[in-house]
């Protein structure tokens, strides 16, 4: 399984991070920085705005017959420089998020940002496919002002 490298994002403070859906198409917004558990609907992409004027995003590239979005967000982001990233994957069902009837294929990631102050974040996304197309989540640096 691939594994993104997260690594740029040590050392940066954030400025503002922002959800998208549908590759930027469609709803979007602003998260506040101190929330404790988000759950948002329909959303695939996460940009991490930095205070250097460098971006950041999480996101799906979409194919044909697979979902993939975030599930929840827990903890808080903040302004303090961001000390640890990790990202893991992960064919186990969670225990605190019931169980779909039927699904061929499934992969959840979780991308958690750990910074200075002590506060941490974790963005879990589900995929779901029939198993023939990517599960999953990119992480990469863009251009896109806001």
């Amino acid at each position: 399984m691939f594994e993104n490298d997260l690594t740029p994002l040590i050392g940066k403070k954030l400025k503002e991070v922002h959800f998208s859906n549908i590759a930027g198409r469609g709803r979007s917004g602003r998260l506040p920085f101190a929330f404790g558990t988000l759950k948002l609907k329909n959303v695939q992409e996460i940009t991490l705005e930095c205070d250097d004027d460098s971006s950041f995003y999480f996101y799906h590239l979409q194919d044909c017959c697979e979902h993939v979005e975030v599930w929840d967000i827990k903890g808080d982001f903040c302004e303090s420089e961001i000390v640890e990233v990790e990202e893991r994957k992960s064919q186990e069902w969670p225990e605190d998020v019931p169980l779909k009837e039927y699904v061929d294929s499934f992969t959840w990631t979780t991308h958690k940002i750990k910074f200075s102050s002590g506060r941490e974040v974790a963005i879990r996304w589900l995929a779901e496919s029939n198993g023939w197309y990517s599960e999953r989540v990119y992480f990469g640096r863009t251009h896109n002002p806001f």
